[in-house]
């Protein structure tokens, strides 16, 4: 009995693999994907700047779930971006201070966000770089403190003194010092592109993803496997059983609800698809009637 495990757990799997490739392909009764309330943003943005008469942009990268805060009455033009951005997840706001030549080409948001987004993260005081080809240097200097006659200074240095305000998203350029730190950015990443997807959308895209994996050689494929089942083990056994105990629940009900939402000629080709597989991977892994193989 114990030797046709390996038969039922790739049955199983296959079954829960499956059942999801079918239920992203139908197109009645799917869910809606979450709405970004970003072009919202941008339109209370632009209010802001024709009233102040400044520049604000909205880096298009920002996800924003809900609708935009309520700004009231306020003073400056410093005080409405920190009403609106205050308390919203992974988005923050710096003043930016241009070359009297950049400042008038209209650098896109987009561009701006991650210039900001970059000097933003680097965890020094300050470093310069040099280019021995041309004997240029770049300079960078961080947390100088702002001083009366910080405006005069600037334009001493041939800077507009005119601030652009960009408000950017600040997990898009991988933030962190440490290769965790990285990897757990760019999770988060990709949790806020997949609640942008429709189903379709999405399954589109994790096709394309298995196709990249099964392009890698053998023994590249192979360790990248091995390794994300061993951490997914060793993570799933040190959670929690409260925690893991309601995560499996989670995915039997949600397998189960797709399941039941397949149309039945679906389900039955699927099933025999299933089980042909299940089969192939039974007798590689136990052999004919789960014998391994050259074994009597």
């Amino acid at each position: 009995m114990t030797k046709r495990i390996p038969f039922l757990a790739a049955a199983l799997l296959c079954c829960l693999f499956a059942a999801t490739a079918s239920f992203a392909q139908q197109r009645q009764g799917r869910p809606q994907p979450p709405r970004s309330y970003t072009p919202e943003l941008t339109a209370v943005v632009e209010k802001l700047a024709k009233d102040y008469q400044v520049r604000i942009v909205v880096d298009p990268a920002i996800f924003l779930p809900a609708p935009p805060a309520e700004i009231g009455q306020v003073r400056a033009v410093d005080e409405a971006i920190v009403r609106l951005t205050e308390g919203v997840k992974g988005v923050a706001w710096r003043k930016v201070y241009l070359t009297k030549s950049e400042a008038g080409s209209g650098i896109p948001a987009a561009r701006l966000a991650a210039m900001v987004r970059a000097v933003d993260i680097l965890e020094t005081g300050g470093l310069v770089l040099e280019n021995p080809g041309t004997r240029r240097a770049t300079s960078l200097q961080k947390n100088l403190p702002v001083l009366p006659g910080f405006a005069e200074e600037l334009r001493s240095l041939n800077f507009e003194p005119t601030p652009v305000y960009v408000i950017y998203n600040t997990v898009g350029g991988g933030s962190g010092s440490n290769i965790q730190d990285k990897f757990l950015d760019l999770q988060r990443q990709q949790m806020e592109l997949m609640m942008q997807m429709d189903p379709d959308t999405l399954a589109s895209a994790m096709a394309q993803g298995m196709q990249m994996l099964m392009g890698l050689d053998p023994q590249t494929r192979s360790r990248l496997i091995g390794n994300m089942m061993q951490a997914g083990m060793q993570m799933f056994m040190q959670m929690d059983p409260g925690v893991r105990m309601e995560m499996v629940g989670g995915l039997v009900r949600s397998s189960m609800e797709m399941w039941a939402n397949m149309p039945q000629d679906q389900r039955q080709r699927f099933m025999q698809e299933m089980m042909q597989m299940g089969q192939q991977l039974g007798q590689q892994f136990g052999g004919p009637g789960g014998t391994p193989p050259g074994r009597p």
